[in-house]
């Protein structure tokens, strides 16, 4: 039995990763990122240069791929799952609420949210590093993951011009409707975390089978979810008109207030 046997049975979040990197295909691989790194390397004469495996080869590279410790992968993993979480879905929201989302909301006190945004984004630049360093000739060699930085860097910007255009000075009350050039940075925002989050899936496949069926999973659930969310905005808003209507009509102007006072 190999020394190393019941680490592996008992730290089942890296055996693939130890495997593919133990085969001798991969051992054999110039270009691991398949045939799509192969062509992309070609097409920018970048062959694989013996700086990418010295960094595949260093002692940190192979401690984070290779260690059984719980603290080394997956906690970076998770991490980057976390910072993921926190400065996409922030940026998203004020995205949102500048199209138009719940409208009763004011835009100002949504400023106080950016801080953590950030934090969120360098946890996560922190983290993506530790994590390209364990298979630099994979992500290096692969148009996806160059698709994807282009997309933060395109998310990031626009969400700095939104800052600056509406958070930095808020105004006192919210221009209604809110300038074109500010929903157009918000539609830019929610299309570069789109495109950032489907190149970064593709990112997991060599197969370009199974990168198409992945992004078309990817565009189907994100079209469910928009046309979902869409849709029940639409009944909650019917829903109110039909409770609120009624109301006023029995009671007059003021039921409505005396019944949310008594709430």
């Amino acid at each position: 039995m190999p020394a190393n046997a019941g680490q592996s049975a008992g730290f089942p979040y890296n055996i693939e990763l130890r495997a593919r990197f133990s085969s001798p295909h991969r051992k054999n691989c110039r270009h691991p990122g398949g045939i799509r790194g192969i062509a992309f390397a070609t097409a920018i004469g970048v062959p694989m240069t013996s700086i990418l495996q010295w960094l595949e080869n260093t002692s940190l590279s192979t401690t984070l791929r290779d260690s059984p410790n719980v603290f080394l992968y997956p906690t970076i993993l998770a991490f980057h799952t976390l910072g993921l979480a926190f400065f996409v879905g922030l940026s998203s929201a004020i995205a949102l609420r500048v199209l138009g989302a719940a409208p009763g909301l004011p835009l100002a006190p949504f400023r106080k949210f950016y801080p953590v945004m950030w934090l969120g984004f360098a946890v996560n630049a922190v983290s993506g590093t530790l994590l390209l360093v364990i298979e630099p000739t994979k992500f290096l060699t692969m148009v996806d993951f160059y698709v994807k930085l282009v997309a933060i860097a395109g998310a990031v910007f626009a969400n700095r011009l939104l800052y600056v255009r509406r958070f930095k000075n808020p105004a006192p009350v919210d221009p209604n409707p809110l300038p074109r050039r500010d929903r157009a940075l918000a539609v830019a925002i929610l299309f570069f975390w789109a495109a950032a989050i489907t190149a970064g899936r593709l990112t997991a496949y060599d197969d370009p089978h199974a990168q198409w069926q992945t992004a078309l999973g990817t565009a189907i659930v994100t079209a469910a979810l928009l046309g979902g969310g869409y849709i029940s905005v639409g009944v909650w808003r019917a829903i109110r008109r039909a409770v609120i209507q009624p109301a006023t009509t029995i009671g007059g102007p003021e039921a409505p207030a005396a019944h949310m006072a008594r709430r």
